[in-house]
């Protein structure tokens, strides 16, 4: 992910609106890598922070640079979270596939006999 598409995606990644795990883990890739991008990410989170805290009237901590982090932890550990859950699907794919494989030669050794 280049720099220009990183930008596109900081009100998205900011809203929890990037669907894609792919682009997701691509712009963590790229924001933890990239000083400029890190640094947009982070003006725009203070200023989405403290418009929701006057609109909402809710009392916002003053710890923002805390709260991108654990934003950013919370979305890498969703992001493995979502693999292991995708290797495992696959697992039991690849085990069902091998029973039904069993199945059939086990039918056919004894329609042999």
């Amino acid at each position: 992910m280049n720099c220009e598409e990183a930008s596109a995606l900081v009100n998205d990644f900011i809203e929890n609106k990037i669907d894609d795990d792919q682009v997701l883990s691509e712009y963590l890739d790229h924001i933890c890598s990239c000083k400029n991008c890190y640094e947009e990410l982070d003006v725009m989170f203070i200023v989405s922070q403290g418009l929701y805290g006057l609109t909402t009237n809710e009392n916002v901590s003053f710890d923002f640079t805390g709260a991108l982090s654990k934003k950013i932890e919370d979305a890498k550990r969703e992001l493995k979270k979502a693999e292991i859950k995708k290797r495992r699907l696959i697992m039991i794919d690849i085990g069902c596939v091998l029973i039904i494989i069993a199945v059939i030669i086990a039918f056919a050794l004894d329609f042999m006999m």
